[in-house]
C-alpha cells in the first residue's frame, strides 16, 4: 500500500537550498532540456508552491504565480500554473488536484468582486483535460473562442511570455527547447488518443512532445469550483471505496515547463 500523501502550500522565498535542489532533482527525472540554473531562476519568479510529501519524501510539486493585470478597464487576477511534476510512485493520485482546487477556492473567496482566471500552458493532454474537465475553458473543441476571451488570453500570454507567444496558434514556443517530457513518458495510449478532447489538444498542439505549450484560460467561478470540489473530495473517494475506479495509467502531471 502506498503511503498517504500530505500537501503543503508554501511561500517560495521560505524554501531553503536543500528543498529547491530536491525539487529540481525530481523535475529532472521526467523532463529533458532543463538546467538547474534555469529551474531555480524560474522558481524565484513564483510566489507559491504546493509540495506533496509521502512521509518525509518529496512526491511532487506545483509552482504558482499570481499575476494581477488590468484588462478592458477592470483589474483582474490571473493564477498561473508553473512547473509541476509527480513522482512515478504516486501517479494517478489526486492530492495535488485537491490542494490546487482548495487554493483556487480560497483565492476566489478572498476576492469576491475581482475576476479571477486560471492561466495554464500545456504540453501534455492530461494537463489540458485537468482544466477542460473541471471548468469552462478555452480553447475547446466546441467552437471558436469568444473574441473577448481570446483577447484576454492573448493579453495574459503576451504579458507572461512576450515574443515567445504566437497568437495565431495559441502556442508558446522557444527557439531552443527549455523543457520537454522525456521520451519514456510521452506516448499516449490509443484509447486516450481517440477521446475527442484529446484529439483536439493534439490537433492544436502537434509539437507538444518537443516542448510546445498550448495556452489555456478559464474564469474561476464558485459554482464550478464547488462541483470540482465535490468530485475530488466526495465522488472519487467514494468510488475508490466501492471499488469502482479504473486502474490509472502511469504518467507525470505536466502543467508547465522549465521556461514557465
Amino acid at each position: 500500500m502506498r503511503a498517504r500523501l500530505a500537501t503543503r502550500l508554501e511561500a517560495v522565498p521560505t524554501l531553503d537550498p536543500r528543498e529547491r535542489n530536491a525539487m529540481f532533482a525530481l523535475f529532472e527525472q521526467y523532463y529533458s532540456s532543463v538546467t538547474r540554473e534555469r529551474f531555480l531562476a524560474d522558481l524565484s519568479e513564483k510566489q507559491l508552491v504546493i509540495r506533496i510529501f509521502a512521509g518525509e519524501r518529496l512526491a511532487g510539486f506545483s509552482t504558482i504565480q499570481l499575476i494581477p493585470t488590468d484588462f478592458d478597464g477592470r483589474r483582474l487576477l490571473t493564477v498561473f500554473s508553473g512547473d509541476t511534476v509527480i513522482d512515478r510512485a504516486w501517479w494517478g493520485t489526486k492530492a495535488l488536484q485537491r490542494a490546487f482546487f482548495f487554493f483556487l477556492m480560497r483565492t476566489k473567496l478572498a476576492r469576491p468582486l475581482t475576476p479571477v482566471f486560471w492561466f495554464l500552458i500545456s504540453k501534455g493532454h492530461k494537463t489540458y483535460l485537468l482544466m477542460r474537465n473541471n471548468f469552462t475553458s478555452w480553447p475547446n473543441r466546441h467552437g471558436e473562442t469568444p473574441a473577448r476571451v481570446q483577447a484576454l488570453l492573448d493579453h495574459v500570454a503576451r504579458l507572461k511570455f512576450r515574443e515567445h507567444y504566437d497568437a495565431a496558434s495559441g502556442i508558446v514556443r522557444f527557439s531552443q527547447c527549455l523543457g520537454a517530457v522525456r521520451p519514456d513518458f510521452v506516448d499516449i495510449p490509443l484509447d486516450e488518443a481517440m477521446d475527442p478532447e484529446v484529439r483536439f489538444f493534439l490537433e492544436r498542439n502537434p509539437a507538444h512532445a518537443a516542448g510546445d505549450e498550448l495556452c489555456c484560460l478559464a474564469e474561476i467561478r464558485m459554482s464550478e469550483l464547488l462541483r470540482a470540489g465535490a468530485k475530488y473530495l466526495v465522488a472519487k473517494p467514494l468510488a475508490r471505496l466501492l471499488g469502482k475506479t479504473k486502474p490509472s495509467r502511469p504518467e507525470p502531471v505536466s502543467t508547465g515547463s522549465a521556461a514557465s
